[in-house]
């Protein structure tokens, strides 16, 4: 496992529509806090080129996405045995993620506010 560390605080941005009102995120995306560690479970790029990172939080688990450029490589632990459920651990949380995504994309493409 490679550890990777935020490096500036990130907020989620916040949309709205055309009325002004606030629109959920489409994807689970996290904030962190400079100095935050992170496992990385995929990457992904969106539609305008910019390269999101679906991690888990190593403290508290959270999963979510965070730009990739708010993260760099803190430490790859040699000689470390991963904990037994490392594996199970790590494909539940990215299955969860992605079920949040599907979900959320469904819903709000129904009200209109993604095509």
């Amino acid at each position: 496992m490679e550890v990777y560390k935020c490096i500036s605080r990130f907020f989620p941005p916040r949309r709205y529509d055309e009325r002004d009102q606030h629109i959920p995120q489409i994807e689970n995306v996290l904030a962190c806090e400079k100095g935050d560690l992170f496992d990385v479970l995929e990457t992904e790029e969106d539609r305008k080129g910019k390269v999101w990172w679906a991690v888990r939080q190593l403290k508290g688990d959270s999963v979510g996405y965070i730009p990739a450029k708010y993260l760099k490589l803190d430490r790859r632990p040699v000689g470390k045995l991963l904990p037994e459920d490392y594996q199970s651990s790590r494909e539940s949380s990215l299955k969860s993620l992605q079920g949040a995504k599907r979900q959320a994309h469904s819903s709000l493409g129904a009200v209109g506010v993604i095509d």
